[in-house]
Order: structure tokens, then C-alpha cells, then sequence
């Protein structure tokens, strides 16, 4: 039989013993710190019409310079570069029916933290754009995506208001981080 003094030593001795022990949270949340970018497009646009594009094409390049500075101390520079372009195809005179192709790719040169990388989704900026998925679902330090697009305009507003445009698409996309 246990004495009243054994019971009370106990609960130290585990407690001592699980707080030798590492926590799993720290672990899962990413380094605290600050991120500083700034950032540039050059873009080129020859297109027949900005509302509803039927012929014609674009094309961008977005780069620009980013520092982390991680609580942990130090610090990281990285340059992210991001290409994109896309085409236009008409497919009736009336100008009602368009084919759209978009391709873009990216890499990011450097060491970024982790809630710089590329993250492709079904929402955001149109380079990183897999419709149909949930926000940050494939991440990586480069990433390539295209999609192709039918395009019908209803024409339901013939003096240029308000218009409804149909669109059928197709999105792919790739995320990668190297090995190492």
C-alpha cells in the first residue's frame, strides 16, 4: 500500500518527465517573422475588344525583389518570376463565340519562407488558377499552369451595360519544390 507522500511525488515525477519531452505544435506553425516585397508587371495587350475578347493576345512578366527577415534571426532574399500568355480565336464573324489558351509559369530563385511560395487554387490571381480546387492545395518553389476556355457572349445587352457571358474551361497546373 501506497503512503499519502508516494501519491503526492507521483504527479511530479510524471509532469517533470513530460516536460523533458519536445511539443509537436511549434513544429507545425511556420517561423514568425516579417516579409518585405516589391514587386513589378510589365504586360503587353493587343486585343479587339477588353470586354469580351475574341481575337488578339496578352502577355506579362511579373518579378520582383522580397527579404525575409525570420524571428530567429538572419535573413533571405528571393526573387519571384512569373510569365504568362494568352490567345484569342474567334469563332464566328458575329464575334459571339471565343476560343481563350493561357499558359504561365514561375520560379522563385533564392530562399523564400513558406508563405511565399507559389500556391495554385481555385482562387487569386489568374497565373496560379486551378478552378475547382481549394485555396492553397499544391504549393511549390515553381509552378506551371494553362488553361483553355470556351467563351459564348449572350449579347443580352446590346448598348454595352451590363452583359452575361457563358464559359466552358478546362485548368491544369503543376507545383513542384526540389528534392533536397
Amino acid at each position: 500500500m501506497r503512503s499519502q507522500r508516494d501519491r503526492y511525488h507521483e504527479p511530479q515525477v510524471l509532469r517533470r518527465h513530460r516536460l523533458q519531452e519536445p511539443l509537436p505544435g511549434p513544429k507545425l506553425l511556420p517561423t514568425p517573422g516579417w516579409t518585405v516585397r516589391l514587386d513589378t508587371t510589365f504586360a503587353y495587350l493587343e486585343v479587339d475588344d477588353p470586354r469580351f475578347r475574341t481575337q488578339g493576345y496578352e502577355a506579362s512578366l511579373a518579378t520582383g525583389l522580397g527579404l525575409s527577415l525570420p524571428d530567429t534571426g538572419g535573413r533571405s532574399f528571393f526573387v519571384p518570376l512569373v510569365a504568362t500568355g494568352k490567345t484569342y480565336f474567334g469563332l464566328d464573324p458575329e464575334r459571339r463565340q471565343a476560343l481563350a489558351f493561357r499558359l504561365s509559369a514561375g520560379t522563385l530563385l533564392g530562399f523564400p519562407p513558406e508563405s511565399e511560395r507559389f500556391y495554385l487554387s481555385g482562387g487569386g490571381a489568374e497565373a496560379f488558377l486551378l478552378r475547382g480546387y481549394e485555396d492553397r492545395k499544391y504549393g511549390g518553389l515553381s509552378f506551371a499552369t494553362g488553361s483553355l476556355e470556351y467563351r459564348y457572349d449572350f449579347r443580352l445587352s446590346p448598348q454595352g451595360g451590363t452583359n452575361l457571358y457563358g464559359v466552358l474551361f478546362a485548368d491544369l497546373g503543376l507545383a513542384t519544390t526540389p528534392e533536397g
